[in-house]
């Protein structure tokens, strides 16, 4: 589940909330996305998301990984961010190979 920005409404309007649900709700359905619905997605995201990890917004942090999903023709589209920021991402593995080299031992 990913996290969005507690004052949410204070950044995007409840028309854009109600846009970007019906988008992943009829691409759920349809299994791709049309450009314009990337690109709009890729905006709401950016004004809307935080780390689901330290719950900082993109603006906050130096880089997030892009989330990609295909288009009809099976092209990639950007469509949005990684939960974690990169700095998080980074932490996650280097704990997770540090607790894997300890349990070898």
């Amino acid at each position: 589940m990913l996290k969005y920005r507690e004052d949410l409404e204070k950044v995007v309007t409840k028309e854009e909330i109600e846009k970007r649900n019906e988008i992943v709700d009829k691409t759920n359905e349809r299994g791709w996305f049309f450009k314009k619905e990337a690109k709009f997605l890729l905006s709401f995201e950016g004004k809307a998301r935080v780390c689901n990890t330290c719950g900082r917004t993109l603006t906050e942090t130096k880089g997030w990984r892009l989330v990609s999903a295909p288009d009809r023709y099976g092209n990639n589209l950007q469509i949005g961010y990684a939960a974690n920021c990169f700095e998080c991402e980074m932490r996650d593995i280097m704990s997770f190979d540090l607790y894997k080299e300890k349990d070898s031992l």
